[in-house]
């Protein structure tokens, strides 16, 4: 065998590896409620049309009153306390990425 030959056999090879993470990123909605709201429930809601409700509630719902105020400070609490009516995950995707955990590793503590 020839000095070449020996030289380039005695070099290690180095292996070559990348970490692969799989990227999961998606939208999850969760409703709570219902809770029926009209002019009967809030008198600020008198003669405000469906659109002019939906807007008032969304801009006022912390400052509203419960409909069940014995129990909730506001309309607002009074959703968050309810249970999931139902849940759907949006916009889902899937995206590989490579990292090389070495230089990473000080970004999880």
């Amino acid at each position: 065998m020839s000095k070449q030959v020996k030289k380039m056999s005695a070099v290690k090879e180095e292996k070559v590896s990348v970490d692969v993470y799989m990227a999961d990123g998606h939208y999850y909605v969760c409703w709570r409620g219902p809770i029926t709201v009209n002019e009967d429930t809030h008198p600020e809601l008198k003669g405000m049309s469906k659109e002019e409700i939906e807007k008032y509630v969304k801009d006022n719902a912390q400052e509203m009153k419960a409909v069940d105020s014995e129990y909730y400070d506001n309309l607002w609490d009074q959703l968050m306390d309810y249970d999931y009516n139902k849940d759907k995950i949006l916009d889902e995707t899937y995206e590989l990425e490579f990292y090389d955990s070495k230089e990473d590793s000080d970004d999880d503590e």
